[in-house]
């Protein structure tokens, strides 16, 4: 599984994690990400075969269903 930690998660985390082996990013590493909205964030992160892992769960939750209604 291949992670995108949203941008209130440390590029330290990430880092951590790549060193134990995992595919992760964090958004504070990535420019264009940074301070984007959600639903940039989750395209770029579908786009990208990536998973989000987020503490907003209300908004990415329901960008999620608006992706599955379109057939995403």
């Amino acid at each position: 599984m291949t992670l995108l930690l949203d941008e209130h998660f440390s590029p330290a985390l990430a880092e951590q994690l790549r060193l134990r082996g995992h595919d992760v990013v964090a958004g504070a590493e990535l420019a264009h990400l940074r301070q984007r909205p959600d639903a940039e964030v989750l395209a770029w992160a579908a786009a990208e075969g990536r998973a989000v892992v987020t503490e907003n769960v209300g908004d990415f939750l329901r960008l999620h269903g608006e992706y599955l209604a379109r057939g995403q």
